[in-house]
């Protein structure tokens, strides 16, 4: 999916473009429309005229107009970074739920972390690839190439570092959990004080 012009000035039309031309029935047509609608929650906007939608519901609407047609394969060209975070989940929620395989080619690594994989590319040749977790604790790497890690990574990457991380327990490592926890993750204070001017209250990454 790349940044591809209109081809219909609503937005239901538009959603039943591609679908017309893989000749789908109107009763097909109709079903996945209606699911894709409420899926997306989509009443409120299935009427309007493109032009006047915000940005953010322009790409939207162009992302649905393909993932409506359920492909095995879906790879999207850094728009999906234009979405709300909302929208970015229900997609990433309605691909897995279909399991659709879903290719992401970003700049930015804060998406990352709604895939399972990464491969980073320099000049088109592949450099690293693997598991999303086990690429971004390789920062080195990445900050070499001029990426910035996400926030919450890049804490963590440093509780680690300092000692402040001790362990993530979870089920599947068989690790002795109460009833109903799946994971727990141990933080340990390393100095108690009263807060003073100047100090961070959210982090390393705002005050």
């Amino acid at each position: 999916v790349f940044d591809l012009p209109f081809n219909s000035k609503v937005v239901e039309t538009e959603l039943k473009y591609y679908l017309k031309k893989l000749n789908y029935t109107e009763q097909e047509i109709d079903n996945r429309l209606e699911t894709i609608i409420k899926y997306f929650e989509l009443n409120g906007l299935i009427s309007q005229k493109i032009e006047k939608l915000n940005i953010e519901k322009k790409y939207l609407v162009k992302i649905l107009r393909f993932l409506i047609v359920n492909p095995d394969f879906f790879a999207i060209d850094e728009i999906f970074s234009i979405l709300n975070e909302n929208d970015k989940k229900k997609i990433i929620s309605y691909i897995k739920e279909n399991e659709i395989t879903f290719l992401n080619v970003i700049n930015n690594l804060e998406d990352t972390k709604y895939g399972t994989r990464i491969i980073i590319m320099e000049k088109f040749v592949n450099i690293f690839e693997g598991d999303t977790l086990s690429v971004l604790k390789t920062d080195n790497i990445i900050k070499r190439l001029g990426f910035a890690l996400p926030p919450v990574i890049d804490l963590s990457i440093e509780l680690n570092h300092y000692g402040v991380l001790k362990k993530v327990y979870t089920k599947k490592d068989n690790d002795d959990l109460p009833s109903g926890v799946s994971k727990v993750v141990r933080v340990y204070i390393i100095q108690k004080r009263k807060i003073q001017i100047g100090d961070k209250m959210s982090g390393r990454h705002g005050n």
